[in-house]
This record gives C-alpha cells, structure tokens and sequence, in this order.
C-alpha cells in the first residue's frame, strides 16, 4: 500500500508543480506541461478533494509509518501548498474580470442590465457545486447557438453563441450579423487620395 500511495502522491505532485509553474521551453517542455498540469489548474478545489482522500484513506490503512509512506507524504503535502496557490487564483479571477468589465463599460455598467436577469447573478461561487459537480457546467436555462458564421473562411469563421432561454434566438443572429458588417468595414482597404500627374492642370493649379 505504501507504494501505491507514493505513485499517487508523486502523480498529484508533478501534475501540481506544472500547474503552478506552467514552463513553456522547450516545446516538449510545454507539452508535458499543459498535459499534466491541466486538471489542477481547471479544478483545484478537486484536486484538493482528492489529495484529503489520499490522507484519510493511505493514513487510516496506517501507511505513514513507512519510510514510502513518508516520503509519500511530503509530496503530498508539497501538491496541497500548491493546490493552495491555484486555488487562490482561480478566486482572484472574478475580481480581475471586474475590473476589466469596469474599464470597458464604465463603472457604473450594473445599472444598464435587466433587472430580471441581474436577479440572478450571485456575488460568490457555492463552494459545494464547485465541488461536487465539476465536470457538470452546463446550465439548463441557458441555451447554446452554434456554428455561427461571422466570416467568408469556413470553419474558421464560426462560434457559438450562448444566451439565455428568455431571449429570443433571432438576438444571436442579429449579432452575427453585426460583427460580419464591422468585421467587413474594419479589412475594407481605404483609399488614398491620388497625386496629380506632372503637367496636368490640377498640380498645376496647386502650384500656383
């Protein structure tokens, strides 16, 4: 038992380190990286989950009066103070998205929304879904519109929109449409004014 809780351990570990170190070079580097590292840094509160049932369950069958045991523990606490750190930052997000809605639409952008769907946002994420359902982040009231072209170059033009199930589809749509009509205004080539050519009476009327 001691050494699957050292495997374990040394897993949650490694994929922790990558997590909070994230190194990019070299490319493999950066691979292995984003492959381990990517479930704590989605979901640390899981991950922390997970590393208290390794406690309970390695400490209860009495593994930590081993020298792997040990061993394994260190690791695990090390992956714990990381989890920690990640956790931390997922929690700093919601601050940093405000701050960026309040720069980009002003400081007072609350009152413009409806009231009946200001109702339903929340000023802190319920601990226990976030626990237990991680993998379940799909909400049923609102809906998904997909596959929305917003461009001429085929796949690579498409999103989907998601709206709630109050608000009419034809909205979604009507969006598309604007960002095709600004996406084309914005790659329409502008027009120079041209010189006159020598000799001819405009540059000479200028010159005059």
């Amino acid at each position: 038992m001691a050494v699957t809780f050292l495997v374990l351990s040394a897993l949650t570990a490694v994929s922790t380190f990558f997590a909070v170190t994230t190194p990019r070079r070299p490319t493999w580097i950066g691979f292995v990286s984003w492959a381990f590292g990517l479930l704590p840094s989605e979901l640390p509160f899981v991950c922390l989950g997970w590393s208290a049932i390794l406690l309970a369950v390695f400490g209860a069958l009495g593994t930590f009066d081993t020298t792997l045991g040990i061993v394994a523990l260190v690791l695990i606490g090390l992956a714990v103070i990381g989890q920690l750190v990640l956790a931390h930052r997922s929690a700093a997000a919601g601050r940093t998205i405000e701050g960026a809605l309040q720069e980009g639409l002003g400081a007072n952008y609350s009152e413009g929304i409806d009231p009946d769907l200001a109702a339903q946002f929340r000023d802190r994420v319920p601990l226990v879904p976030v626990l237990l359902k991680p993998f379940f982040s799909r909400r049923r009231d609102v809906l998904r519109v997909k596959n929305l072209a917003y461009g001429d170059a085929g796949v690579r033009n498409l999103l989907d929109v998601y709206h709630h199930r109050s608000r009419p589809a034809m909205l979604s749509r009507q969006l598309m449409r604007s960002v095709k009509n600004s996406s084309r205004r914005r790659a329409r080539p502008r027009r120079r004014a041209s010189r006159p050519a020598p000799g001819s009476p405009l540059r000479a009327r200028s010159a005059s």
